[in-house]
C-alpha cells in the first residue's frame, strides 16, 4: 500500500497558484502576464520617475509625518485620553495619499502654463498623461475614503470636508481668471486646506467629531495655515539675480523686503500659537526653548536674505524656511512630552 502524500492533502500556496494557472486558457495567461508587465513597466519607467521629480519621497515623508505626529499628539494630550489606534494607524497613509493627490491636481492646474514655462516637467513631456493623472486623482479619492471608513464615521466626515475643499482648490474656486493674478490671495486660499487636514488627523486620533474637540486644539489647526503660508511664500522668493524671466514670484511682486516680512509675520504668529499651546500644557521651559530656537531660525534667515538678496543667500533662505514645517511640528511634539 502506497502511503499518502501529505503535500497532496495540504497543497502549498505555490501549488494553488500553479493549479490556478493550469486552469487558465493560454489567452487568459497571456493577458494576465501582459497586464502585470505593463503595470510593472508603467511604475518603474513612468510613475516612479514622476514621484521622484515632483513629489520627492524623503522630504515629503518628513514633512507629512511631522505634521501627522504634531497634530495628533497635541490633540491627545489636551484630551487626556488614549488615542483611537485605528485612527492613528490609517490617518498617516490617508495624509500621504491626500498630499500626493494635491500634487497631481497642481500638475493639471498648471499644465497650460508649464507647456510654455516648464517644458521639462513630466506631464508636459508625456511621462504621465493628463488622462492618467485624472484617473489617479479619482482613484486616490476612493482609496482615501475607504481607509477613512475603517476609522469610523468621524474620520470619514473629517476627510470629506477636507477632500471637498481640495476639490474646490483643484477647480481654483471657479474663479481662475480673477484668482490667478492675485498671487497672495491664491496662496492663502490654498494653504487653508492645512486647517482641515489638521482637524482630520485630530479627529482620527481621538475618534471624536470636531465639535467635541478641546478648544485649544483649534489654535493648532489655525497655526497649520500659518505654517504652510511660511512654506508657500518662501518657496517663491528669489534673489534679485535669479528672478524667473517668466512666471511670478513674491520677491518680484513685493520686493525682497516685503516677501521676507510677509513670511516672517506668518512665522511669528505660528510660533506664538505654538508657545500658547505649550504653556497651556504647562510646559514652560519647553515653550521658552522652542520659541527661542524657532525665532532664531526664521529671523536669522529673514535678516540674512534682506541684507543680501542674491541667489546664494536666497537658496539657503528657501531651504531653511522649507525646514520650518518639520521643525515646527517635530519640536512641538518633543516639547509637549517634556
Amino acid at each position: 500500500m502506497v502511503p499518502p502524500n501529505p503535500q497532496a492533502e495540504n497543497p502549498t500556496p505555490s501549488d494553488a497558484v500553479a493549479s490556478e494557472k493550469a486552469m487558465q486558457t493560454p489567452v487568459e495567461q497571456t493577458a494576465q502576464e501582459t497586464w502585470q508587465e505593463t503595470w510593472q513597466v508603467a511604475w518603474q519607467q513612468r510613475w516612479w520617475p514622476f514621484i521622484q521629480e515632483r513629489f520627492s519621497p524623503l522630504p515629503h515623508l518628513l514633512l507629512i509625518s511631522s505634521f501627522w505626529l504634531g497634530n495628533g499628539l497635541i490633540a491627545v494630550l489636551f484630551a487626556n485620553q488614549l488615542p483611537a489606534w485605528l485612527g492613528v494607524l490609517f490617518s498617516g497613509p490617508v495624509l500621504l495619499l491626500f498630499f500626493f493627490r494635491m500634487r497631481l491636481m497642481d500638475e493639471l492646474k498648471d499644465l497650460d502654463d508649464d507647456r510654455f514655462l516648464h517644458p521639462e516637467r513630466p506631464l508636459v513631456r508625456g511621462l504621465v498623461t493628463e488622462t492618467e493623472a485624472r484617473c489617479a486623482i479619482w482613484g486616490l479619492y476612493a482609496v482615501e475614503a475607504l481607509l477613512c471608513c475603517l476609522t469610523g464615521w468621524v474620520g470619514l466626515l473629517a476627510w470629506a470636508l477636507a477632500a471637498g475643499y481640495s476639490f474646490l482648490m483643484w477647480q481654483e474656486f471657479y474663479a481662475r481668471d480673477w484668482l490667478r493674478p492675485q498671487m497672495e490671495w491664491y496662496a492663502v486660499s490654498h494653504t487653508l486646506v492645512a486647517v482641515g487636514l489638521g482637524l482630520l488627523v485630530m479627529q482620527c486620533w481621538l475618534g471624536e467629531p470636531f465639535w467635541q474637540l478641546s478648544p485649544p486644539v483649534f489654535l493648532l489647526a489655525a497655526s497649520n495655515w500659518l505654517v504652510f503660508n511660511v512654506f508657500e511664500f518662501a518657496r517663491k522668493t528669489y534673489g534679485v539675480d535669479e528672478e524667473p524671466t517668466h512666471g511670478q514670484s513674491y520677491s518680484a511682486r513685493l520686493q525682497p523686503v516685503g516677501a521676507a516680512v510677509v513670511t516672517q509675520i506668518n512665522a511669528l504668529l505660528a510660533i506664538l500659537a505654538g508657545c500658547l499651546l505649550l504653556l497651556s500644557l504647562q510646559r514652560f521651559l519647553a515653550a521658552a526653548c522652542w520659541a527661542l530656537l524657532m525665532l532664531s531660525l526664521t529671523v536669522g534667515l529673514s535678516v540674512g536674505y534682506v541684507l543680501a538678496p542674491e541667489a546664494q543667500w536666497a537658496v539657503w533662505y528657501r531651504r531653511g524656511m522649507h525646514g520650518f514645517i518639520p521643525l515646527y511640528y517635530g519640536l512641538l511634539s518633543v516639547g509637549s512630552l517634556l
